[in-house]
């Protein structure tokens, strides 16, 4: 099997066996294959954490393995700290709503794009679907995070700015790198259902509960100082 950089879903762009950057796994140890594809993740999380333009390139080089992880992260934290009996129901809504919703945010964005690309105009960056998909995944990043912190937190006052704060991050990334790939008087178009998608998962983060409250001990921490 050959790959220029992921090993299983990732993109085929333009492999050249004589480019320096394609490797042959073929004959290389499963954990090899496994820890590349690690370090590749953590560089893209890297990326949505410290959103630049000029990092749209190496987002474009798309894979579904990031956005698969953060999705099931999520999906499994808000079943661990839901109703026993709604667990199963909460996992599969979660992971349906990112899904579905991305996708669709995805064929808003592609049909804008032909729209676009009909009238003569494109954007400075157009992406594939599979492109789209793999940007708004891994500018999911901040929300997982806040829903690990919500784990150990429960005071709506140190809640409610860190689920702003993450909204913003992330919506602020995704439309970053998504909206140069439609025209200029388009944008609107594409940052509003970007921002529904996140408002929708923040939201559902936001009445997440508690497993083991820190409240009290920084509280407590902020107080003495």
């Amino acid at each position: 099997k050959h790959t220029a950089n992921m090993s299983a879903v990732s993109s085929p762009q333009h492999l050249n066996i004589n480019d320096p950057a394609f490797i042959d796994t073929l004959d290389e140890p499963v954990y090899q294959t496994f820890l590349r594809d690690l370090h590749t993740i953590f560089d893209k999380i890297q990326i949505v954490l410290i959103p630049r333009p000029q990092n749209l390139p190496s987002l474009q080089n798309w894979d579904l393995w990031g956005p698969l992880l953060f999705c099931l992260a999520l999906s499994l934290i808000l079943s661990f700290t839901a109703k026993e009996d709604q667990a199963a129901l909460v996992f599969s809504g979660v992971f349906g709503i990112v899904w579905v919703g991305a996708s669709l945010v995805t064929v808003n964005a592609q049909l804008l794009q032909s729209g676009d690309a009909a009238n003569g105009s494109t954007g400075k960056h157009p992406l594939t679907f599979f492109q789209s998909l793999c940007v708004l995944g891994y500018c999911m990043v901040p929300l997982v995070l806040a829903s690990l912190s919500f784990l150990l937190l429960s005071l709506w006052l140190i809640r409610v700015p860190l689920i702003l704060l993450s909204l913003i991050w992330s919506s602020f990334a995704a439309i970053m790198f998504l909206t140069g790939s439609v025209a200029q008087d388009r944008k609107f178009l594409v940052v509003f259902p970007i921002g529904l998608l996140y408002v929708l998962l923040g939201w559902l983060i936001l009445g997440q509960k508690t497993l083991w409250s820190l409240d009290g001990y920084l509280v407590g921490l902020v107080w003495t100082n």
